[in-house]
């Protein structure tokens, strides 16, 4: 009877580790897939950007849709940074430099940022003499 028990303890710690694990792998990802997720950024960067030299920023794993997304910049360029995103599995999802870089949204994003903290310093300073909780500038 002693072995019986010991049997169904050892199962049933098993399945509570299992399902430790999986619910880690839900939230923060897993080395094995975020190695993965850089072979296929650094594969994508050396077939269709060799002649450029962007880098590996970071990697991040969002437990919302389950996804790794690689950080890409370039030390060269301030505007010059992008996405690449893969699944757990190392499959290429879609790569951002298009829309970010060849589009020039990351200058326009740079420069409406600069924009809205000199607004926000001129709206902050002692010379306004009303007050708001609601103003911003912003580049239309």
């Amino acid at each position: 009877m002693k072995k019986i028990w010991k049997k169904i303890a050892l199962i049933i710690a098993l399945l509570l580790i299992l399902g430790l694990g999986v619910f880690a792998n839900a939230l923060v990802g897993n080395p094995i897939s975020k190695l993965l997720a850089k072979q296929t950024a650094t594969k994508q960067l050396k077939e269709v950007y060799w002649d450029t030299d962007f880098r590996i920023e970071r990697i991040s794993y969002s437990f919302k849709d389950g996804n790794y997304y690689i950080h890409i910049s370039s030390p060269s360029s301030i505007d010059s940074h992008f996405t690449i995103c893969t699944n757990m599995g190392g499959k290429l999802l879609y790569d951002s430099y298009e829309s970010r870089v060849v589009t020039r949204q990351n200058t326009a994003d740079r420069i409406n940022t600069e924009y809205r903290e000199l607004v926000e310093s001129v709206l902050k300073s002692p010379m306004v003499s009303f007050t708001s909780d609601i103003w911003f500038g912003d580049i239309a």
